[in-house]
């Protein structure tokens, strides 16, 4: 005999205390041997609670599982449990576990439901003895609340403060950011002093802002260092930044180091002699120089440098060198007349070199850079490559530039750059496909290296030119510092600074990444307001100032999450719980991450219940969450069945079956087109300032863009296959194109949804949304067995029945 056991808090004022409250079909006691020892449970449970579970709404494919909860009753003919009318026991802890009288407890009561209380209403029953109803909440029921408690208050006292006033911000809800949201409209908090809020807490960065889709400057001032390089008899080619050392290298194998920022400099041997030092580069361990002759040296500080014997660079130059998770890399051309687009890998710290064929043959390669977990090369006439196994295979591409001859590619956190003569940029998200971009500087100009840092890209190149970008399309001229004349040919990020080197003027620059704000205090502090045209961003405040007055709408890209890794679906789905002071199973987002990688971003600036942003998120890259049996909130991808399944039933055990008709639900049709909308715009502007290029002002005008998936095959067999269109939260191309893949997978072939009813045994009351079962029955096509996944539970306590809802 299966019995049904209720526990719950109940808060008795009369006490004033929490007690427990246990009932159940039929009483018992637990032995001293069992959790909790010797606890008695009232034999008054007349009805257990019944939970009906459903994956997602009815007709959809993510977000939210679904609850139903009959209420639970007991008997109170003796007035026992009048208490409880007037408990407090709304939000307060609940369970039901169901197994056979007389097992251990609770070993053998798995749990039926887990959630909250609500409340305890008194009436009479069918026989018209007093009874009390217990009503329940699910686990995940604690989501549906507003999303943001903080308002802004208002407080200003003009012209300080950044609560805003009485008349504009308060009691409004602060913007809240994930990810990287497109666009975004913050808000004024400070009229007087220009401050701007977008998001409620620390961001990772804001680094770009528009004035009416124009991009402002961040104002960063490059700062002249004063080095021993001697003058005009020494260029600076090469530099690096990490680990609070700064190097510069150049002509004659001079290398110097700082570790004051760039204040002051002191020379170090390179060991190079006489020979060009061409680049610098640190992995984080070990840094890295390399240049003419072949010559390349390692160093553990910077100070102690170690020459070390190539593969076969020979006399030729060491061009540039890169480094990723397990091995350097180091490109340029052999000496003796051997092949120019020469490559070494190097598996132990620069030790050793093997050289690895890159098919750029007579074309010389001038720059490496490592994103995406993807290695791009570039070079002599237009030749770009790239490899996916860390440089031991490489596949030819084309950067879409003609036989123009590229010096340097960089990888950032939107994409890949490369750049070269005759005013050449060439982007790329991934470093597959090549889009050619006008950096709006004269053709005249070669651009000789670029720089990544903060979601912040510089070019730099002769004639002293120094550009910045902040989404890879458009390019602002900043200015460098450098003399007339100047040809700046190195660049460097670390340590929150750029680094930037000349080999005309021999002269060398750092300047921050972008203007900070060290305090709130300092962000309203007028003497360190920003120059007009720019602005200054206080991250730990979601905060910005500018340097004079917007002419049009001000918009943002906020950001939350170090590296696009951190702006997963996955991630952005654990820090919203986490808002609640709840927590996600951790494999759970672990997995949905090694699913799907893809960057995301939202922005929350209404009354939106937390609820309703988890499904938001779950739904954009099709996946279902919830609280299981034990309360854990869940989070997995919705895929077909496959794989082992958990039970198998046979015509034994099945007591009804039927297929649900293609309409409903999930519907049985498959699609013919997936159409996944992504980017979004949150700040639509059909006009803007005349300076925005005409690509810019569309994307500027519309809300979405679309990752279309589309099988025309499907339609020689289903005539009235569907076109499904949704809204995601992906910010890359990829990401959205992948995941409209991935549905249009699932979807373009038959999909059938079926209701089948079983005995209610205690190993069916266990199974939880999601798993895999195989039904075998002599028709219904199941005479060889099929695999299904269950979405919907439906239980009959008072026929001990499971009727399960299955994907197919």
């Amino acid at each position: 005999m299966d019995i049904s056991v209720l526990t719950f808090e109940a808060y008795d004022p009369a006490g004033p205390t929490v007690r427990l409250v246990r009932v159940a079909t039929a009483g018992f006691t637990t032995r001293p041997s069992e959790t909790p020892p010797n606890a008695y449970h009232d034999g008054r449970l007349l009805v257990p609670a019944a939970v009906k579970r459903d994956a997602f709404d009815t007709g959809t494919l993510g977000g939210r599982s679904r609850y139903g909860i009959g209420d639970a009753t007991i008997a109170n003919g003796d007035r026992r449990y009048d208490w409880l009318l007037e408990a407090g026991v709304d939000g307060r802890y609940a369970e039901e576990r169901r197994g056979p009288l007389g097992g251990v407890f609770p070993t053998d009561f798995p749990i039926t439901f887990l959630g909250t209380a609500e409340q305890v209403i008194g009436e009479r029953g069918s026989d018209g003895a007093p009874v009390l109803t217990i009503k329940l909440r699910d686990g995940q029921a604690v989501f549906d609340v507003p999303l943001q408690p903080t308002k802004y208050a208002g407080t200003n006292v003009p012209p300080n403060g950044v609560e805003g006033t009485v008349a504009d911000l308060q009691g409004k809800p602060k913007m809240i950011v994930d990810g990287a949201p497109r666009n975004v409209t913050p808000d004024l908090v400070n009229a007087p002093k220009l401050i701007y809020q977008c998001g409620d807490g620390p961001l990772a960065g804001i680094p770009a802002v528009y004035d009416d889709g124009i991009p402002l400057f961040t104002g960063f001032p490059f700062t002249q260092r004063t080095t021993g390089f001697p003058g005009a008899s020494a260029g600076i080619y090469a530099s690096c930044v990490g680990r609070g050392v700064m190097l510069i290298g150049g002509d004659g194998g001079r290398l110097e180091r700082s570790t004051d920022g760039g204040a002051t400099w002191t020379p170090v041997t390179s060991g190079f002699g006489g020979d060009l030092i061409r680049a610098l580069h640190d992995t984080g361990t070990v840094f890295v120089a390399v240049g003419a002759n072949g010559k390349l040296s390692t160093s553990p500080d910077g100070v102690t440098w170690t020459l070390q014997t190539t593969a076969s660079f020979g006399s030729g130059t060491i061009a540039a060198i890169t480094s990723t998770a397990t091995s350097i890399l180091a490109v340029g051309a052999t000496g003796g007349g051997g092949a120019a687009g020469h490559l070494e890998r190097s598996v132990d710290g620069g030790v050793t070199w093997v050289a690895h064929t890159t098919g750029f043959g007579a074309s010389g390669i001038a720059g490496i850079a490592s994103g995406f977990g993807r290695l791009v090369i570039v070079g002599g006439a237009g030749a770009v490559a790239s490899s996916e196994d860390d440089g031991l295979t490489w596949a030819l591409g084309t950067l879409n530039v003609g036989t123009v001859t590229m010096n340097a590619v960089a990888a950032g956190t939107l994409g890949f750059v490369a750049v070269g003569n005759a005013g050449t940029v060439s982007t790329s998200p991934t470093g597959l496909a090549w889009t050619k971009r006008d950096p709006g500087i004269p053709v005249a100009a070669a651009l000789q290296t670029a720089i990544a840092g903060n979601g912040c890209y510089l070019i730099a190149g002769t004639s002293s030119l120094l550009l910045q970008s902040f989404d890879l399309r458009s390019w602002i001229v900043q200015p460098s510092g450098f003399s007339a004349g100047s040809i700046i040919a190195t660049l460097a990020f670390g340590d929150t600074t750029f680094l930037a080197g000349d080999i005309a003027n021999y002269e060398v620059a750092t300047s921050p990444e972008v203007a900070f704000y060290a305090s709130a205090a300092d962000l309203e502090d007028d003497t360190l307001a920003p120059a007009p045209g720019t602005y200054k961003v206080y991250l730990a405040g979601a905060q910005f100032r500018l340097g004079a007055p917007a002419s049009g709408t001000v918009t943002a890209d906020p950001v939350q999450g170090a590296t696009p890794a951190d702006r997963t679906h996955g991630q952005m789905f654990a820090r919203t719980v986490a808002r609640l002071g709840k927590t996600v199973a951790p494999a759970d987002i672990i997995a949905l991450d090694l699913a799907d990688s893809s960057p995301a971003g939202c922005r929350v600036k209404d009354e939106m219940q937390a609820s309703a942003l988890l499904d938001q998120i779950a739904q954009s890259c099709g996946a279902w969450w919830g609280a299981d049996l034990t309360g854990t909130i869940r989070i997995q991808p919705f895929t077909a069945p496959s794989g082992s399944p958990v039970a198998s039933f046979g015509r034994q055990h099945i007591l009804e079956f039927s297929w649900l008709a293609p309409s409903d639900g999930l519907r049985g049709l498959p699609r013919v087109r997936t159409i996944k909308r992504w980017g979004r715009n949150y700040t639509v502007q059909s006009t803007v300032a005349a300076g925005v290029d005409v690509a810019r002002q569309a994307d500027l005008a519309r809300e979405w863009r679309e990752a279309v998936s589309e099988d025309l095959s499907v339609l020689s067999i289903h005539l009235l296959a569907q076109q499904v269109d949704s809204d995601s939260l992906y910010t890359t191309a990829a990401g959205a194109q992948a995941a409209a893949d991935r549905e249009q997978a699932l979807f373009g072939v038959q999909r059938r949804r079926a209701r089948v009813t079983v005995a209610l045994t205690p190993q069916v009351d266990a199974l939880d949304l999601f798993p895999v079962i195989r039904l075998t029955l002599a028709d219904y096509g199941l005479s060889a067995g099929r695999l299904f996944r269950v979405i919907g539970f439906d239980p009959d306590r008072q026929r001990q029945r499971m009727t399960m809802t299955v994907f197919a």
